[in-house]
């Protein structure tokens, strides 16, 4: 975990972060649930669509499902980033994968 500066307080926080800007969710087994505490991610599966099965401890699955075929500029699906300067971008997009 890296430590980051948030109006003078020093917090912890993962190494990695994923924006996701299209549908998701959080369920365990047969409901929908939320997770209000830090967690670790055991797997990670992907569609030819964008979309992404993240597995999580306890059951709990975060679902990633691109709800649009649009291939504009604007079609972003999700993020993935090493949260330290510099570090390139892994981009899901209606366009396919971009390494930015």
């Amino acid at each position: 975990m890296d430590y980051v500066f948030k109006r003078g307080r020093t917090e912890e926080a993962a190494e990695y972060a994923l924006h996701i800007q299209c549908s998701w969710r959080i369920a365990k087994g047969n409901k929908i649930e939320d997770i209000n505490e830090h967690t670790i991610v055991e797997r990670v599966d992907s569609d030819e669509v964008g979309g992404l099965k993240i597995f999580l401890p306890q059951g709990y699955l975060l679902e990633v499902f691109p709800d649009t075929s649009e291939d504009d500029e604007y079609s972003e699906f999700s993020r993935l980033f090493k949260r330290k300067e510099d570090s390139s971008h892994f981009v899901v997009t209606g366009n396919g994968l971009k390494n930015e």
